[in-house]
């Protein structure tokens, strides 16, 4: 027997406006020192793309998950849809 289940859900996603100020590899290594997970943040939480160790992410607000991460073509995304504002 085969049973396939799909769940989606919605996330109400916030741009803080700012880069994290850390490099992704760095913040993932100070959470493996302090033997806290790092899976939540090695991808970009609104499209799924790998992050990049080099990378200085910017950090997003998702309800009911805490601040995540989000890449640059997310972000660009966000901004265009918001008029450029950001």
């Amino acid at each position: 027997m085969n049973v396939t289940k799909t769940t989606k859900r919605t996330y109400q996603v916030e741009f803080l406006g700012f880069r994290y100020g850390l490099t992704v590899g760095r913040f993932k290594k100070f959470r493996v020192e302090r033997k806290q997970s790092t899976s939540l943040f090695e991808r970009c939480f609104i499209c799924g793309k790998v992050l990049d160790d080099t990378l200085d992410p910017f950090l997003i607000s998702v309800q009911g998950k805490g601040n995540l991460f989000a890449c640059d073509d997310c972000k660009e995304k966000h901004s265009k849809a918001e008029g450029g504002t950001q």
